[in-house]
């Protein structure tokens, strides 16, 4: 075995510690221009990482638990974020990153490990990153991949081309994607004319039963159209007449069966009604294609003719048929009641009046001075009608013809015939001179003339 000299020795040590200085000046030491006074270099935790030292290795982790990676979100909806974190990362940042650029701020200084966002309705359609970054160091991050898209409705019932018929009912079904918010569905000729309202929908309720009404608002082809948040729809269908299409007397299209339709009995246009009083109540069926006979649906109706017109009437109670057809009450003021034409109960009587509408109307001949205890029996001036007779109520009395209040009348002072003079008046039965009038005004007279007044013999 060959010695070692001892200078080989010292020379072999002395470059075995001048590489390891070189090794660790090359890991830990910054260049001398990036290094910082003593003053401002700040203390770092134990185990944690200096947001100073970009070399040092993250001081946590962040996992994202919700959403998964790869989901599609859509405008207008609301979804949940959860995440896990260890270490330095009890504040963090989400963010949404469209094509390396931050697109959308999520939330920032977030404590809880879990949030909600609701997706912009004018968010573009594509992939995103979801980050979430710890706010004390951005090497503490987390990203998961998601997509963005538009709501989306496809109706799935009716399909094109189905043909219904008025009465049928009809199931709207539609998939959803995403939250379109309240979807309004209406019946449109082509995808601008609206016909009718059919109702609303949402993400909730995906299906409505609609009956079409029958007469429908028209025939033939119709769109189904919905509306959501920058949505929309629609679906062909066909409301054909499941009968005989006939045009009636305004020019529109009806559905008649020939069999039953009264006014397209047999054929269109063979109106089995026209004999019918419009508004009269009666009916004529179409029975087999055939016109039947006239009758009155309602109860307590009879059929009754006029000019070979038929309409329908209650005896009972119709003042313009009471208890036949054709009798009429003679009198306005009369009510039909069970088949008898009669007077209210305050005016029992019927009396002739020429004035009056028909000619009679309806009094009470117990107190009717023109009709006091029988009709036409007029009672005198002044007189009253009392229990159905003329009477001169006290203290009136009774002078030739009339009733005469004698207590006030100058020409009956008293009693019948007392006439008082002329200028005087009657109080209390006695002729009475009024107060005496002032003397006549003298300031015209002028000076020798004489007094003025009546002369000696004159008239």
């Amino acid at each position: 075995m060959r010695k070692t000299t001892p200078a080989i020795l010292v020379s072999t040590v002395t470059t075995v510690v001048c590489l390891l200085m070189l090794s660790c000046l090359a890991y830990a030491a910054p260049p001398a221009s990036t290094q910082k006074p003593a003053s401002q270099v700040q203390a770092v935790p134990i185990g944690g990482a200096s947001p100073f030292n970009r070399n040092a290795p993250p001081a946590g982790t962040i996992t994202i638990t919700s959403p998964a990676s790869g989901v599609t979100w859509y405008t207008s909806g609301r979804y949940e974020i959860q995440w896990n974190c260890t270490g330095s990362c009890s504040l963090v940042d989400v963010t949404l990153w469209l094509g390396g650029v931050k697109t959308f701020v999520v939330g920032t200084g977030i404590g809880s490990g879990r949030t909600s966002y609701t997706v912009p309705t004018n968010a573009a359609a594509g992939s995103y990153e979801l980050r979430v970054t710890s706010d004390y160091d951005t090497g503490v991050e987390a990203k998961q991949s998601l997509s963005i898209g538009l709501p989306s409705i496809t109706i799935t019932s009716p399909q094109n081309g189905n043909t219904f018929y008025p009465g049928d009912k009809v199931t709207i079904a539609l998939t959803i994607s995403g939250n379109p918010g309240s979807i309004y569905v209406g019946l449109y000729k082509g995808s601008y004319s609206r016909v009718m309202d059919i109702g609303t929908m949402s993400s909730l309720q995906q299906t409505l039963v609609w009956q079409i009404p029958d007469p429908p608002p028209d025939y033939g082809q119709f769109n189904i159209h919905v509306v959501g948040n920058n949505v929309t729809a629609d679906s062909g269908l066909s409301i054909s007449c499941r009968y005989s299409y006939c045009t009636n007397s305004s020019g529109k299209g009806v559905c008649s069966n020939l069999q039953t339709d009264s006014k397209n009995c047999g054929w269109c246009g063979h109106d089995c009604t026209t004999k019918l009083l419009n508004n009269g109540g009666a009916i004529v069926p179409c029975n087999q294609g055939k016109c039947g006979a006239p009758s009155c649906p309602q109860p307590n109706s009879t059929l009754c003719t006029l000019e070979n017109y038929y309409y329908c009437a209650n005896l009972g109670s119709d003042n313009k048929n009471c208890g036949a057809c054709g009798k009429a009450c003679p009198s306005a003021w009369q009510s039909c009641v069970n088949g008898t034409c009669a007077c209210p109960q305050a005016q029992p009587d019927l009396c002739q009046d020429p004035n009056a509408f028909g000619g009679y109307r309806c009094t009470n001949m117990q107190q009717d001075v023109n009709n006091c205890g029988k009709c036409m029996n007029g009672c005198g001036y002044g007189f009253a009608c009392i229990k159905g007779s003329c009477t001169c109520p006290s203290p009136n009395a009774v002078c030739g013809y009339d009733c005469v209040p004698i207590q006030s009348d100058t020409s009956n002072c008293g009693q019948c015939g007392h006439q008082c003079p002329s200028g005087w008046y009657c109080s209390q039965g006695a002729c009475l001179q009024p107060p005496a009038q002032s003397q006549p005004d003298k300031s015209d007279q002028q000076p020798g003339e004489p007094k003025k007044g009546k002369e000696k013999g004159g008239r």
